[in-house]
């Protein structure tokens, strides 16, 4: 028999894990539809030009990709939206009311290096508005989002807000050049800022090298590099105010050095509108930072972009991202683009959980059932009417002592244990113990149903 160890980059769940799993997902869907949002579902394999349309062929190296017997080229999916925009444009969503408003969740499927907070099979959760665009769109979206952060039982999370049309109106106005000179790019190469390889070399202009520099806040060699390109000093300049803006939300003093330089303002003004509806919906915006930097790394962005991070997580603590985008065009569908939306990192979440030293498996209740000295079917309408009332309950099958059954309840995490003997069938008063406490009463099957669903 060849490896049976699981393949690096998967996990096992275990049943506690996965109550705590379900909790969370419960939670999240939960928002998303008080949010308006319809939960739908894709095929775990697509062909692979759905995801090298949308990403580029870079993104081949890191996918599950095979031939089928047809000599097909599939691919387990890596991503879910484009998956949904791909829905939108063949299937049934096509003739759906518009705005259509959709949530999903399920794995996906990267070759990646695996490492602590990122995995090659990973379960991911989002949402989609799809025909309907703007400020308000946006501050839909994003207040769904911290709607279930704060659903999820995090506590330390921060939430990020940028604007890419903000960033590609600044180095429009700097004139940013299209191409690197081969002495701009052998300086570039040598500081580290772009790849040596011809492909590289054709991917990276000085445009994307920029934003992926400003989005990870690497702002002093931006500066270098803008100064390397020979844009006017002036516009440098801008760079603090971009990043000073982080944490003190005024847009003010940032729309008067766009309007001096002649820089479309449009996107502030934008910005501005959305953090209004925000606030609007009563949303905490002390949790809410701008970071006008925000690029997030993927050239389909047009507008408003939002992250939200965990720190304990470190490096890998990105456990939310979106914005508005344009990926309909790629189906023919131009009148649709663009679209606005996040994915949640649920396995992130529960990461993060577990490092605040909370139980995402806590709170629903579990009831054990204990005979003693009494035959089965005499326990088992108890059962049936645990369960019918919506509480999770079993029976000791393996006609255990009452000691043996009790460390039986407590290892299987059952919250309560309900002896029934054949005095509490007479009486119909169950002798019961708090498995998280510890305290014992005697109280009818009823009341103790009463109990639980409070």
């Amino acid at each position: 028999m060849g490896d049976l160890r699981r393949p690096r980059g998967t996990r096992d769940h275990s049943p506690d894990e996965m109550r705590g799993r379900r909790r969370l997902e419960g939670s999240i869907i939960e928002v998303a539809r008080r949010c308006g949002f319809d939960e739908v579902r894709t095929p775990i394999f697509e062909h692979t030009e759905l995801f090298t349309a949308k990403s580029g062929d870079d993104i081949i190296a890191q996918l599950y990709a095979f031939e089928d017997k047809s000599g097909r080229s599939l691919t387990l999916r890596p991503e879910l939206t484009a998956p949904v925009m791909r829905m939108v444009a063949t299937g049934d969503l096509r003739e759906r009311p518009r705005p259509v408003k959709v949530c999903y969740t399920g794995p996906c499927f990267r070759y990646e290096e695996a490492k602590t907070g990122r995995w090659r099979e990973f379960d991911q959760f989002g949402v989609e508005v799809v025909g309907a665009s703007g400020p308000l769109v946006e501050a839909e979206v994003i207040a769904c989002a911290v709607s279930m952060l704060e659903a999820s039982g995090l506590d330390e999370w921060r939430f990020s807000i940028g604007h890419v049309g903000l960033l590609h109106a600044f180095l429009d106005a700097a004139q940013v050049p299209s191409a690197f000179t081969d002495k701009q790019r052998e300086a570039a190469v040598k500081a580290g800022w772009t790849s040596k390889d011809h492909a590289g070399a054709e991917r990276d202009t000085p445009r994307t090298v920029l934003l992926r520099m400003l989005d990870k806040q690497q702002m002093q060699g931006t500066n270098e590099l803008m100064r390397l390109l020979d844009i006017e000093e002036t516009y440098i300049t801008v760079l603090d105010v971009l990043d000073s803006n982080n944490s003190n939300k005024d847009l003010g003093s940032l729309s008067e050095h766009f309007g001096n330089l002649d820089i479309d303002t449009a996107p502030i003004d934008s910005l501005q509108e959305t953090l209004g509806h925000l606030s609007a919906l009563g949303v905490p915006m002390d949790r809410i930072d701008l970071n006008l930097t925000t690029a997030r790394g993927l050239d389909y962005y047009t507008g408003c972009v939002f992250e939200a991070r965990v720190e304990a997580l470190g490096g890998e603590g990105q456990v939310l991202g979106g914005g508005t985008y344009r990926l309909l065009h790629l189906f023919g569908l131009d009148d649709l683009d663009p679209c606005c939306g996040f994915g949640f990192g649920t396995d992130r979440v529960l990461l993060a959980l577990e490092r605040q030293g909370s139980d995402a498996a806590e709170s629903a209740p579990r009831v054990a059932l204990i005979p003693l000295n009494t035959g089965a079917n005499e326990v088992l309408p108890m059962l049936a009417e645990i369960r019918d009332s919506g509480i999770a309950a079993e029976i000791e099958m393996r006609k255990r002592n009452l000691s043996k059954s009790m460390k039986w309840a407590n290892n299987a995490g059952f919250t309560h244990a309900a002896v029934v003997g054949p005095k509490e069938i007479e009486s119909g008063v169950l002798s019961v113990k708090d498995m998280m406490s510890g305290e014992s009463s005697n109280i009818t099957l009823s009341d103790l149903i009463n109990q639980l669903l409070k």
